[in-house]
């Protein structure tokens, strides 16, 4: 993966809107993400694909593993729908252990 294509990152106000939860990071850290979400292009489908992503992977819901469930469809229907290359979140931070 190229490091250069993830530069976007985000801060505690993006995590309330996206996940709605703080990240609560500590303030010399922040959470890369793929700078695809900043196009119009994926900002018109987004609550559409999350809804349909959220669907897929209701199953899981309050699972450990939920969110890479949830991640795997929104990345699934984003590319085979609407011709979108998104990267998850542990795509992008291999670092980070999400649950």
């Amino acid at each position: 993966m190229n490091s250069k294509k993830h530069k976007s990152q985000l801060n505690d106000k993006e995590g309330i809107e996206r996940y709605g939860q703080e990240l609560n990071l500590p303030k010399n850290l922040s959470i890369e993400r793929d700078p695809v979400e900043d196009t119009e292009e994926f900002k018109k489908v987004e609550k559409e694909v999350d809804a349909q992503a959220e669907e897929m992977a209701k199953a899981y819901k309050g699972m450990l593993g939920y969110c890479h469930k949830f991640w795997y469809a929104k990345k699934k229907i984003l590319k085979e729908k609407y011709g979108i290359d998104w990267h998850t979140p542990a795509e992008i931070c291999p670092w980070i252990h999400y649950d």
